[in-house]
């Protein structure tokens, strides 16, 4: 496992082996979005936030992956025209909000179009 920069990652077992999972999770999502079957995408997101959030916090930090997933998350939530109703959880909504700070401020997404979409249509939401 390598970090962005090419630097080796080492985790314990349990996490690498989350961490893969997710991976792929977020491979076969990614998939279903370029294809337009956002249903499906959601649960497999769904999936990979959730081998996610099993790794260390510090780690899921320094690393763009998890943002990443939970932009994807926003954005089938959007696709499906179900985002307000599914975000309702002051948790949840932290949570999403919490990644697309952490993709802000490494100016990951700016260049994206679902990022910029995401906060155009729902810049109130996501303060």
């Amino acid at each position: 496992m390598e970090d962005q920069d090419g630097n080796p990652v080492f985790l314990p077992p349990n996490e690498n082996r989350a961490l893969l999972m997710a991976m792929g999770f977020c491979e076969k999502a990614r998939a279903a979005i370029k294809r337009q079957h956002y249903d499906e995408a959601l649960i497999l997101l769904l999936e990979a936030d959730e081998k996610f959030t099993t790794c260390n916090s510090g780690f899921l930090e320094s690393v763009d992956n998890y943002a990443l997933v939970n932009l994807d998350i926003v954005w089938c939530y959007l696709c499906l025209k179900v985002f307000i109703a599914a975000i309702t959880n002051k948790k949840e909504l932290n949570k999403r909000k919490a990644s697309i700070t952490f993709l802000e401020r490494n100016a990951i997404a700016r260049r994206a179009p679902t990022f910029r979409h995401l906060r155009e249509k729902f810049s109130s939401q996501l303060r």
